[in-house]
């Protein structure tokens, strides 16, 4: 009987249970219930048009020939996708050095190579001209000496300074003697002032490695007598890249010297802008339409006393020079220096030193967000002191109210890659921030920081890694060139001419691309 009764007991279970899995599901609040694949398909079409929507490129609509050229794009990006696949190879995820002649011999770096850029709005002049272009110079000047020691009292390996005979202190020799006497030195020099794949397998912290970059350029770039031909050099590197406009972060100083004058401050901030400018001037006889801004950059790790007296002397600048200073930042490793807002004092006291100068404002521009640490929350301070843009901004995504309100300002963000895989930041640039910013509608434009340190020039190597890690459709290109226009620190006036100009040089390329693919589909 009692066994009976359990059997009946288990069958009555068992009848419960395939009734239960025979019931509709429950469906969780705001979740659709489907009952077919039109219906599941039309709710995943929604959400993926909102996001379109949302997109910072959602207001470009391409002609009849983008289009064309935009189906080239997205054919020869699939074909190498699938390569990569079958080869279990991810450019993206590999570092730059390795992946720098595959880059080269694509024909998506082809592609690229001539575009009309726009704008570079985040590089920094001492790392800007060619570290070959350094060494030839270097080579050539008979009074240029580097230091050839392998550590001295404040000295690094391969610092370039110009002295007199006479004067050469201990530990420099001659550049051009060297370069005679023994047949490696000029690749060892290069070495030295460039990074390379062994450097970033070798080294725990690549900062130790890339501060003292900025040491062995600056007694060649403050040389008074070469100091323009240098400038003028860089700019002509950009131009030859397809960019239009830049923007320079410079420590504009009174370290400008020669071997004439004794006086430490015979030539003073104004002098260096002065031959910016003049360098400016000389560039756009060839490239008339070619545009040059300066932001004045102090340094993170100086006492904000420092930091008061240099942003009083930026104010200075500004006020003679309000066409071409535009701005001040703060640069340095974030996570090394001091936060942005242990210089809140310097910052407010902005509204007196502006009285002070006639009304003239000086807008921040800050290099904020340059940081994979959970702790580190500069943005803050950036966006509340009202930057006009962020320089890397890596970390902006840890913080949703913040990212909010950059997007409704619409305060773009200076992206650079390739410097943020090549630092260790994001070494896979697949899971680079940067494609959330775009598709929640947050401007961001495409930058090259530190590119002759890192052993190229121009933008392409960086919109190669951007359209291949990213999945960039033409339109996402454009608007990247376009932003770096549009959110450039010209006026209005100016911004206007420069788009005009842009948009001109866009159309020619892009019939261009498209007639050549349609006659060898390259």
């Amino acid at each position: 009987m009692q066994k009976s009764i359990h059997l009946t007991l288990l069958f009555a279970l068992f009848i419960f249970m395939i009734s239960s899995c025979q019931k509709t599901p429950s469906t969780p609040s705001g979740e659709a219930s489907f009952t077919n694949t039109k219906s599941y398909q039309a709710k995943r079409n929604t959400w993926r048009s909102q996001d379109q929507k949302q997109h910072f490129a959602a207001g470009i609509q391409l002609s009849a020939t983008e289009k064309q050229l935009d189906s080239l794009l997205q054919k020869m990006v699939s074909t190498m996708m699938k390569e990569y696949r079958d080869q279990a190879y991810y450019p993206a995820a590999n570092s730059f050095f390795k992946v720098k002649d595959h880059m080269e011999q694509s024909a998506l770096f082809y592609l690229l190579k001539d575009m009309p850029k726009g704008g570079l709005l985040h590089v920094h002049d001492l790392a800007l001209p060619s570290a070959h272009y350094i060494v030839d110079e270097a080579i050539q000047q008979p009074d240029c000496y580097v230091y050839w020691e392998e550590e001295g009292d404040h000295l690094v390996k391969g610092q370039l300074h110009f002295f007199q005979a006479e004067q050469v202190p201990e530990g420099y020799v001659s550049v051009g003697k060297m370069a005679a006497s023994d047949p490696n030195f000029r690749s060892e020099l290069y070495d030295l002032l460039t990074f390379d794949e062994g450097l970033l397998k070798d080294t725990v912290d690549i900062w130790k490695h890339f501060e003292p970059q900025f040491i062995r350029r600056l007694g060649f770039f403050n040389y008074q007598p070469i100091f323009k031909k240098h400038v003028v050099a860089a700019f002509d590197s950009l131009i030859a890249d397809g960019i239009q406009h830049v923007e320079l972060r410079s420590i504009i100083s009174d370290g400008m010297y020669d071997l004439t004058h004794e006086a430490p401050d015979y030539y003073n901030r104004d002098t260096m802008v002065t031959y910016f400018a003049e360098a400016l001037a000389e560039v756009q006889q060839r490239s008339p339409h070619f545009s040059m801004k300066l932001i004045y950059t102090g340094i993170r790790f100086f006492h904000p006393a420092i930091i008061c007296n240099d942003m009083s002397h930026a104010w200075g600048v500004r006020e003679r020079f309000p066409d071409l200073v535009v701005g001040y930042d703060l640069v340095g490793q974030e996570d090394a220096g001091f936060s942005t807002r242990y210089y809140l004092d310097c910052w407010l006291k902005r509204d007196s030193l502006a009285k002070a100068h006639g009304g003239i404002n000086l807008p921040l521009y800050f290099h904020d967000g340059e940081t994979n640490l959970p702790n580190n929350t500069n943005l803050y301070d950036a966006v509340l002191l009202g930057t006009k843009r962020i320089g890397h901004g890596i970390n902006l995504y840890r913080y949703p109210a913040l990212e909010e309100r950059v997007r409704e300002q619409q305060i773009c963000i200076e992206v650079s890659p390739l410097s943020n895989q090549i630092l260790r930041y994001i070494p896979d640039l697949r899971n680079h921030p940067a494609v959330g910013y775009m598709n929640r509608g947050i401007p961001i434009s495409l930058n090259t920081d530190d590119p002759s340190i890192f052993a190229y020039e121009g933008l392409t190597y960086d919109f190669w890694a951007a359209t291949v890690a990213w999945g960039l459709d033409l339109a996402s290109i454009k608007q990247l060139a376009m932003n770096g226009l549009i959110h450039s620190a010209m006026s209005e006036i100016e911004k206007q001419k420069a788009i005009g100009a842009w948009e001109a040089d866009w159309e020619d390329w892009v019939r261009k691309k498209a007639r050549m693919s349609e006659r060898s589909n390259v």
